[in-house]
């Protein structure tokens, strides 16, 4: 059964990071007196501010393996920590619960803690799952070394 996996996007608020690269976590800075939340990727590690969701038909444990990779190429020995990937688990557990193919996630700061918020599917988030989904996967499968074709 594919995973709704969230991929960022190009669309308006996003920056940085490149199309197609899947979520790897989230992060907050301080920009002009306030926080703002970034959804970042596993393999530019740059931020966005927005992911389209994609049915990833990769195994749970060949995505986990590659966010491993990716956890520790930006902080070495994180991603081998126990509970490194809590945070991401907890988002594709929200994902899958309520998000459907081309819904748009968006993470914005709270006061306590990070609010994350779906947006059902537009026509053009709907039309970015094709792409978005063969550059995930792509990604993914580079950090474990396993090539796209497998």
């Amino acid at each position: 059964m594919p995973i709704l996996f969230p991929v960022l996007t190009p669309v308006a608020g996003s920056f940085c990071a490149a199309p197609g690269e899947p979520l790897r976590g989230v992060t907050v800075t301080h920009e002009g007196g306030r926080e703002v939340a970034y959804l970042i990727g596993v393999t530019s590690h740059r931020g966005s501010r927005l992911a389209v969701l994609v049915p990833l038909d990769l195994p749970r444990s060949q995505i986990d393996a590659a966010l491993r990779v990716s956890l520790n190429a930006a902080f070495p020995g994180l991603g081998d920590r126990p509970g490194a990937l809590a945070h991401l688990s907890g988002l594709l557990a929200f994902c899958a619960a309520q998000g459907q193919p081309g819904d748009v996630l968006d993470v914005t700061a709270g006061f306590v803690n990070l609010n994350v918020s779906l947006t059902p599917a537009t026509p053009a988030s709907l039309a970015l799952v094709p792409e978005l989904l063969n550059g995930a996967r792509e990604q993914l499968l580079n950090l474990i070394g396993t090539p796209a074709c497998a």
